[in-house]
């Protein structure tokens, strides 16, 4: 069964017959991207989201599945200057990463300085990689597991950005939060839309999306 139609058809991926062992559950993505996981968007922060707290439960366990299983886990997040924004000002507490996601490796961070942009594709890391470069670069890289907040802003764009550059993509809603339900919804509808599959951190950490 190819993963095209474990997809469609909402099934685990394949299984070891044998009388006595089976297989472990595969992982159904190639690199998982977490968007603005950053104390800024949290409770008490400059711009905090909505029950923004309730995505760090599934988060960590995406982030874990993924790292167990030998797959990048890269975070795009937004770094300004006090001249430009009043949240995520570089050097800030507000724009380090939320503590209860984990340690995320230093050249898997990849930010966004220039005000306005949202597509996780623009990010850069400390040596001026650009997140679009290792996934066009890294192994057989092809399916995304997409998530983070805002649902109606960088999430939505970076989810549109992707599909249309041929990567396939799945986002987990339950590990999404956005400023506006209304908006958050019509996001969701849009990426759907476009291609994107949207599923839950439950069902893919059981082989399912």
């Amino acid at each position: 069964m190819t993963v095209a139609t474990a997809i469609v058809q909402e099934r685990p991926f394949p299984f070891l017959l044998g009388a006595q062992t089976i297989a472990p559950t595969m992982v159904p993505f190639d690199a998982l991207i977490v968007i603005n996981p950053q104390n800024d968007f949290f409770p008490g922060g400059a711009r905090p989201i909505p029950q923004s707290e309730k995505i760090l439960k599934p988060t960590r366990k995406l982030i874990d599945f993924a790292k167990q299983n030998d797959i990048e886990v890269l975070v795009s997040a937004r770094s300004y200057s006090s001249r430009e924004e009043n949240h995520c000002i570089v050097d800030t507490y507000g724009s380090e990463l939320h503590h209860k996601i984990g340690i995320i490796y230093f050249f898997n961070k990849f930010y966004r300085i220039k005000f306005g942009s949202q597509s996780c594709l623009e990010g850069y890391n400390s040596s001026g990689e650009y997140l679009y470069e290792r996934l066009c670069y890294g192994e057989n890289i092809d399916t995304l597991l997409i998530v983070g907040m805002p649902t109606e802003e960088c999430l939505k764009v970076s989810v549109l950005d992707a599909i249309n550059e041929g990567f396939n993509v799945l986002v987990a809603i339950d590990a999404c939060r956005g400023f506006d339900k209304h908006k958050a919804q019509q996001a969701l509808f849009e990426m759907k839309k476009a291609g994107a599959i949207i599923t839950t951190s439950a069902k893919i950490l059981k082989g399912r999306v």
